[in-house]
């Protein structure tokens, strides 16, 4: 006997592990929701039951020697409404499937009378069906064919040495008497032309017709891939010459390039040194004539400074310069008689 389990695959293993008893596992193709199911004997189906679905009543045990239908039923009966109202009948008996929205299949262990019952005072019809009975075929061995054909032979036979013995029950008897024979040699077959002998038809097989037209097949997509494959060839030279192009006028273009800046640099080095040249130059210039200048000034100072040393000694002043401006001659002579 079977428990089934609507269980995933880790919470079947440890339904299987808690059990020793079982003798193997089952799996439903098709049918209710319940696909796994592990085997009991059935002395051990009742304990194994109460340890893999505890929260569950245990199924009543009806052997299946028998089956029947119970039909109508109320529209969308379950199978504990089903089990309960035969229960209630008192019949050893269980259901097993659905066949409709309103006829059970059931099983019994035992064949009873009852023929009508009632379902919440509806009537219900149990139809038991009857098992098929194997037919033995018949096997005609031996000798059986052939000594049934032996008897019809003679049979034929004897039916045409009476023919013949008795020419009144053979009418073309007195036909080939009287006329000689049948004529179907000479008169029947002098008025027919020759017939036209025609070749023999040759006659392919679907298997041949098949092959030729694979073969016919086979050629044209090769020539089809070879006519792409040429111009796949084509159009990949053309860009490689395409290539090659560009390549030359890109080394053009960098030699041109780098001569343009080799002359640029060139140009610029040149005119960097002329600069540099002309500027050095006019520091020189410019530094020369500062030199002279203050050269100048410090002589001139030298002279200014030995005067006033001379004119303290001797108690004279020097001879003053005059103004470029006439306003101011006597407020500076004054100034520098105040000061020496």
């Amino acid at each position: 006997m079977i428990v089934w389990l609507n269980q995933t695959p880790v919470e079947f293993a440890v339904s299987l592990s808690k059990v020793d008893s079982h003798c193997g596992v089952i799996r439903a193709s098709k049918g209710e929701i319940k696909n796994k199911g592990i085997r009991f004997e059935k002395g051990d189906y009742l304990q194994a039951f109460a340890i893999l679905k505890p929260d569950e009543k245990l199924p009543q045990i009806v052997l299946a020697n028998h089956l029947f239908k119970i039909a109508p039923t109320p529209l969308g009966s379950t199978l504990e409404q089903v089990q309960t109202w035969l229960s209630a009948q008192t019949w050893d008996a269980k259901p097993v499937k659905p066949l409709s929205g309103n006829c059970w299949l059931c099983v019994s262990e035992r064949k009873f009378d009852t023929a009508f019952a009632q379902w919440n005072g509806s009537p219900v019809l149990i139809k038991w069906i009857e098992d098929k009975k194997d037919h033995a075929p018949i096997i005609l061995a031996g000798d059986v064919q052939r000594k049934a054909l032996a008897n019809v032979t003679e049979s034929v036979r004897s039916a045409g040495n009476v023919a013949a013995s008795n020419p009144v029950e053979d009418p073309w008897s007195a036909w080939i008497s009287s006329k000689g024979g049948t004529g179907l040699g000479s008169s029947g077959m002098q008025g027919r032309s020759t017939p036209v002998v025609q070749p023999p038809r040759k006659l392919e097989s679907p298997i041949e017709d098949r092959f030729a037209r694979h073969d016919s097949a086979v050629q044209d997509l090769k020539q089809h891939t070879e006519h792409e494959l040429g111009m796949l060839k084509e159009s990949i030279a053309k860009i490689e010459r395409s290539i090659e192009m560009q390549n030359a006028n890109i080394q053009s273009n960098l030699e041109l390039t780098n001569a343009e800046f080799k002359s640029l640099r060139t140009e610029t080095s040149q005119q960097l040194q002329a600069l540099t040249g002309a500027f050095t130059e006019s520091l020189k210039s410019t530094i020369a004539a500062q030199e002279t200048q203050l050269a100048t000034q410090f002589a001139e100072l030298k002279d200014m400074i030995k005067r006033r040393t001379g004119s303290a000694k001797t108690g004279t002043s020097p001879p003053q310069k005059k103004s470029k401006t006439g306003d101011g001659d006597e407020s500076l002579a004054h100034a520098r008689n105040a000061d020496v």
